[in-house]
């Protein structure tokens, strides 16, 4: 397996950027190269990701949360039929009750292993596409900020969010 691991400190109270985070539905919006993620079937913590890479690349795994604490941690693993193999987990680190530390520490494994992993990452750099995606993240929850819709470590966004302050066991 192969492992990609990016931090940023974003400048936004750690509920508004968790609640920004597991608004899957609209997450895409707030990431470079993140196409979609859909929900698979009715089960609220199986999701199917959709990444455009270099040259229009699209790469598509699905994922299940497997552990989720609320303004702290969303770890996943991968689903048996997934193309891409995938597990990991986000943190979200309170710094200050205004400043949010956010870690992706991802590991996969593509069709054909670790061979084609390294010739795949001459098109598209899989810690470079982590960073710009975070990066672009954390513009858009300070956006958010300095907007006005965040308040005291509250949020006053309306969207629904699809596992948010769901429990799901390991």
């Amino acid at each position: 397996m192969k492992n990609v691991t990016n931090t940023v400190t974003i400048n936004a109270p750690v509920e508004h950027v968790y609640q920004s985070y597991t608004s899957y539905n609209t997450l895409d919006d707030k990431m470079n190269e993140l196409e979609n993620i859909e929900l698979k079937g009715n089960e609220f913590n199986k999701m199917s990701w959709n990444v455009e890479a270099v040259g229009g690349m699209n790469l598509k795994w699905d994922a299940r949360v497997i552990r989720q604490v609320p303004n702290q941690l969303i770890e996943w693993d991968e689903i048996d039929d997934s193309t891409i193999k995938t597990k990991g987990q986000v943190t979200f680190s309170k710094l200050t009750e205004e400043s949010t530390q956010v870690t992706v520490d991802c590991n996969y494994t593509v069709p054909g292993g670790d061979w084609v992993a390294s010739i795949g990452e001459l098109f598209a750099n899989p810690q470079e596409l982590l960073k710009s995606n975070l990066e672009a993240f954390k513009k858009s929850c300070e956006a958010d900020v300095a907007r006005g819709e965040v308040k005291a470590g509250r949020t006053n966004m309306t969207e629904p969010t699809a596992i948010h302050s769901k429990s799901v066991g390991v």
